[in-house]
């Protein structure tokens, strides 16, 4: 990693670094700096893919948590507007939440599927489906897909992924 000392969108301070995706290529990555309090050290990504576990650092959002998602995980499929690809998510999928421009700015895990989710209509699925999230330095916390969609994440396109 490049230690270059820099702070986050969170005015919280770690250093700039690269990591090498499995199939080789590199993405950004921020490690908190020791001082941090254990909110400040990670944020949404580093919940989802849990790399700040494994190796002590988040993978950055927008390109580089793309890069991440493709070359770790398989598009399982793009909602809300297709109900297929919603109701096929399992425990442990990631569902990634993009902006306007298409640039991925959160990430969340699946826990909880409503049981006969392909019964479910789209609404009830989003208001069922409960998610594991960290926005920002907040608490991880559990939420329905639909509160994390409509209040925490104004983001319109979602994108689900499952582990290889």
């Amino acid at each position: 990693m490049n230690e270059m000392s820099i702070e986050s969108d969170y005015n919280v301070v770690g250093t700039a670094g690269r990591a090498i995706t499995s199939r080789g290529r590199l993405v950004k990555v921020w490690k908190p700096a020791e001082g941090n309090s254990i909110n400040n050290k990670y944020f949404c990504n580093r919940l989802s893919l849990d790399p700040y576990r494994r190796y002590g650092y988040s993978v950055c959002s927008g390109s580089y948590i793309l890069k991440a998602l493709e070359d770790e995980y398989v598009e399982i499929g793009v909602g809300p507007t297709r109900q297929n690809a919603i109701s096929g998510v399992i425990l442990g999928d990631i569902v990634s939440f993009s902006n306007l421009n298409e640039v991925i700015i959160h990430t969340a895990v699946v826990i909880n599927v409503p049981v006969f989710i392909q019964r479910l209509t789209e609404q009830n699925i989003f208001e069922t489906l409960m998610v594991w999230i960290k926005n920002g330095t907040r608490l991880e916390c559990v939420q329905s897909l639909l509160i994390t969609r409509c209040r925490d994440i104004h983001a319109p396109t979602m994108r689900y992924w499952r582990a290889r």
